[in-house]
Order: structure tokens, then C-alpha cells, then sequence
């Protein structure tokens, strides 16, 4: 408990240093929001793979592998989760960054001119990631409260002066250094420590223990009695949850090029995919061990505590700490610039503010939003996976059907994006209700998500081919179709001296990198298998 203490303040007050620090580098309102757009790939990577790995991944999806399995789990929403990145990234977020947004509001501004629609996109952005990162903080102070000796109260109370020190000064400056350094330990806990923890429980225990612990553990486990139906929902669900996740695609927005992009989502999504399989793989090993396990969701804590050396565990019980810190940091700094700088702009004219004004303001923002959700998460009101689970679907159901139709239709109009919004999360709101108290009880194919996000589409098309966009939106749908990414690079690059070798140096090193990932990735499932039989 010592070490562990010790190590949480050390890696938490690094990293508050190094947020500190990192605030000399903000002067203007594109550093403090994107970065001025010049991360690297390692920085796009650290911060999609650890902001990834949250609380949900780390305590209630290894506590689902622990009670039922696997495999399942890895191929229903982990699976969904990863084709929703891959669209998130490549497919949305590119395009919104080749239009200049700095927020995902940006885009319902620039494509629809309405404040309606705008306030309401940052309205549903807002209260989920909100909840989202809520749920990190209560899921920090309730697994880490067993392992410190520190009360559930001191620990919200420890995590929301950290996130102030680090989130706070240097905006997306500071939360993509952070992740990146917080990416760390999450990859030695993942990638070391737990193939650590599986050689120890041993090989014998795979192929015999196992199945006999958990019924049909290497293929359905403890979701024999579900229909394939039910699997395909949760991945349709988990992919499209994933695929408008704000989290996801703002991390584009930072993006030096096009094809740091393309490479951070090559490298990001199958290491993503190997950690989380690991995680899930070491959880339902865990059957076998005569560990007490305090509840399922703390599966990966005594993991750490009871099968490696202490001091190891030390660094494992480290790596849940960055994995939950570094997703909660994510979401509430996009919620404090969507207060700053979204908000604002509907109620006022965020152009005729000086710079200095405008980086204030997001500071303030910034504190105002990290406090209050210190707050409710010392309140806990709720369960921590539904209330991850729903803050999720907010994001399916309101943005989904709007933002990929705007993308891809010339009808849609201001008048159909307000409607989808509303129509999605409204009978969200309502299913939601009706299925808690037992009023509905849902066939396996279909659940509240997926018909949430069905009436959404239909609202949305319905009205777009009702009522004709204005000039103003289908000249915004011309320049989104002919406006890319790659081309804009391009430009860019012709203002150098030696514009072509960079480009071919460039397009080298991606074709290199998927080459290199295609391999190692394969590798990895290929000896993961013969290990296993």
C-alpha cells in the first residue's frame, strides 16, 4: 500500500508539472485549443490509446471477461469500438479537420448557420461527456479507495486538483503531453505485467482449469444462452457509439498532417486491440487463482496485487490510475471548450475578444466544469458502467444520424439536423425510462440503443426530404465534398523548399507503418493462439 501511495503522487505531480510547464507554450487561442495543429503521430497515438483504456475498459469491461469470458466480450463492443475509431478517425474526423474546426460544434456551425442546431449539438456534447467523465472519477475513487487506505472522498478530492493543474493552464497542450506520458505505464501494464500474470497462473491452468471454472470459456463463456442476434446488436451498438465519439475524433484536430493521422489510426486501433484483448484474457484467467475478488470490477486491481511481486503491481495499479486520469482529462477539457468557446459564440462574438481574453476564458471554463464534476462524483449517484454506457449512447443517438448524413447528403437542413437531435435523444430519454421500470422488456436483436438511433434516422431523413436546404447549407455540402485533407497538406507543403521529397519521405514512412503493423499485429494473434492450445 506504501508504494502504491508513493507512486500515485509521484506520476500525479509529474504530471501536473509537466501541465504547468507545458502553459509557456500557449499564445494564442490554436495553441490553447489544437495545439496550433502540430502534434505528432506519437502524440495522437498516446492520446487515442490511453484515453481508450478508461475505467470502462480497465474495471467494468475485465470485470465482464472475469464473469463470463473473453472471448465474446472481445468480439461484440471491443470490436464494434475499434471499426467505430477507425470511422471516427479516418472517415469524420479528417474531414472536419480539412473544414478548420476546432470543436465538434464547429462543424454543425459551419455546415448549418443555425444557433439552434449549435446550441443543442453543444448542449447533448456537454451532458454526455459530463457524465462519461463523471464516471472515470467515480470509478478512480472507488476501485484505488482498497489499495490506498484513502477514503473515496480524498481520492475525487486528489484527481480534481490534478486535473486542474494539468487540464487547466495549458488546454489541449497539456492533455495531449499528459496522455502521451500517461501511455506509458498503461502499455507496461498491459503488454508486460499481464502476460506476467498469465505465465504465473500457468499453462497447465488454460488448457484444463478454465473451461472447467467458467463453463465454455474459450468460446461463449457465460454468454452461451445469448443468440448471435444479441452479439451483432452490441457490436452495431459499441460501433456507433465509438464512431461519433467526441473523445475520438477532437483528437484529430490537433494533427500536424494528413498523414500523422492515417498513421496514428494504423498504429492506435490494433494496439489498442492487443491491450485490451491481454486485459481481458488476464480477467477471466483469473478463475482459476484463489484471489479474492472484491467485486468484478476490481478484477484487474487484485490481479496486480496477488499474482506479481509488489512493486510490480505497484506500476499495474499505476496503470489503472492513467488510464482512467487520462480519459476523464480528455473529456472534460473538450466539455470546458465547448463552455469557452462554443457557448459563447451563440450567446456573443468570440472575434471581437482579444486573445488573451479568449485563453482566459477557456481556463475558466476549464475549472468550472472539472470542479463541478468533483462534485457529482462525490455525490455518486449512479452506478458507474450504466452511467458510462448511457453518457455513450448520448452521443449515438443525438450526433450520429446528423453528423454522417450531413457529410454525405445534399439535403440535409437545419430544419432535420434540430429534429434528428431531438427525436434521438428524446426517445432515449423516454426507452430509457420505460425499460428500467419493466415496461419494455427487449428481444434480443433489438435494444433501447439501437431503436433510439433508428428513430433518430428517420426524423432526420424525413425532414430532410420534407423541407429543401437553404443556398448557404448546399454551398457548405459542395465545399465538404471537395474539400480534403490530403489536398490542403499539399498546399501546405508547396510553400517549402523541398515540398516533394517531404511528401515522398512522408508517404514512405506511412506505407512502412501499416507494412510494420500488419505484421506485428498478426504475429501477435498467431502466437497468442499457439500459446493457448
Amino acid at each position: 500500500m506504501q508504494i502504491i501511495n508513493i507512486l500515485l503522487f509521484l506520476i500525479l505531480g509529474a504530471y501536473s508539472l509537466a501541465g504547468i510547464i507545458t502553459a509557456g507554450k500557449i499564445k494564442s487561442t490554436a495553441d490553447y485549443y489544437v495545439m496550433s495543429e502540430k502534434a505528432p503521430t506519437l502524440f495522437l497515438v498516446g492520446s487515442l490509446c490511453a484515453s481508450y483504456m478508461s475505467a470502462v475498459t480497465m474495471g467494468a469491461g475485465a470485470g465482464e471477461a472475469y464473469a463470463r469470458g473473453p472471448i465474446m466480450m472481445l468480439l461484440t463492443g471491443p470490436l464494434g469500438a475499434w471499426c467505430g475509431m477507425i470511422i471516427a478517425v479516418l472517415f469524420i474526423g479528417r474531414r472536419l479537420k480539412a473544414l478548420g474546426c476546432y470543436t465538434l460544434p464547429d462543424f454543425f456551425t459551419k455546415r448549418f448557420s443555425s444557433r439552434e442546431v449549435t446550441f443543442v449539438a453543444t448542449l447533448i456534447m456537454i451532458v454526455g461527456l459530463l457524465l462519461y467523465g463523471i464516471s472515470q472519477l467515480m470509478a478512480a475513487g472507488y476501485v484505488l479507495s482498497s489499495v490506498t487506505g484513502m477514503t473515496y472522498g480524498t481520492l475525487i478530492l486528489i484527481f480534481v486538483i490534478t486535473l486542474l493543474l494539468f487540464c487547466v493552464p495549458a488546454g489541449m497542450w497539456g492533455v495531449m503531453l499528459t496522455d502521451t506520458l500517461m501511455f506509458v505505464p498503461i502499455l507496461i501494464g498491459s503488454l508486460i505485467l499481464c502476460p506476467m500474470i498469465l505465465n504465473n497462473i500457468g499453462i497447465e491452468n488454460f488448457t484444463t482449469n478454465l473451461p472447467a471454472a467458467l463453463d465454455n470459456f474459450w468460446l461463449r463463456g457465460g454468454f452461451e444462452n445469448k443468440p448471435i442476434s444479441w452479439s451483432v446488436s452490441q457490436f452495431l451498438v459499441w460501433m456507433m457509439f465509438f464512431a461519433c465519439s467526441p473523445m475520438v475524433i477532437s483528437r484529430v484536430f490537433p494533427a500536424r498532417n494528413d498523414f500523422a493521422v492515417i498513421k496514428a489510426c494504423l498504429i492506435s486501433v490494433p494496439l489498442i486491440a492487443v491491450m485490451v484483448t491481454l486485459v481481458y484474457i488476464t480477467a477471466g484467467a483469473m478463475n482459476v487463482t484463489d484471489a479474492v475478488v472484491p467485486y468484478s470490477d476490481a478484477i484487474m486491481v487484485t490481479a496486480y496485487t496477488t499474482q506479481i511481486p509488489g512493486w510490480l503491481g505497484a506500476i499495474g495499479i499505476v496503470a489503472i490510475i492513467c488510464a482512467i486520469i487520462s480519459t476523464a482529462s480528455s473529456l472534460f477539457s473538450i466539455v470546458g471548450f465547448g463552455l469557452s468557446r462554443d457557448l459563447y459564440n451563440i450567446s456573443g462574438n468570440i472575434d471581437d475578444d482579444t486573445e488573451r481574453e479568449n485563453i482566459k476564458r477557456g481556463r475558466i471554463a476549464q475549472a468550472v466544469v472539472i470542479i463541478f464534476a468533483g462534485i457529482i462524483a462525490y455525490l455518486a449517484p449512479i452506478t458507474i458502467y450504466n452511467l458510462s454506457v448511457f453518457a455513450s449512447a448520448i452521443f449515438a443517438v443525438g450526433w450520429l444520424p446528423v453528423i454522417f448524413l450531413a457529410l454525405v447528403w445534399p439535403r440535409m437542413n437545419s430544419l432535420a439536423a434540430f429534429s434528428g437531435m431531438s427525436v434521438g435523444i428524446t426517445s432515449l430519454c423516454i426507452l430509457t425510462l420505460l425499460t428500467n421500470n419493466g415496461v419494455i422488456v427487449w428481444p434480443s436483436w433489438m435494444n433501447l440503443y439501437l431503436l433510439s438511433i433508428i428513430l433518430a434516422f428517420v426524423a432526420t431523413i424525413s425532414m430532410g426530404l420534407l423541407f429543401r436546404p437553404t443556398h448557404q447549407e448546399m454551398d457548405c455540402y459542395y465545399r465538404i465534398l471537395n474539400t480534403h485533407l490530403s489536398d490542403l497538406m499539399t498546399k501546405e507543403l508547396r510553400r517549402f523548399p523541398g515540398a516533394l521529397e517531404t511528401l515522398l519521405r512522408e508517404y514512405r514512412s506511412t506505407k512502412r507503418t501499416a507494412w510494420a503493423t500488419f505484421i506485428l499485429f498478426v504475429s501477435f494473434w498467431v502466437l497468442l493462439l499457439v500459446w493457448i492450445i
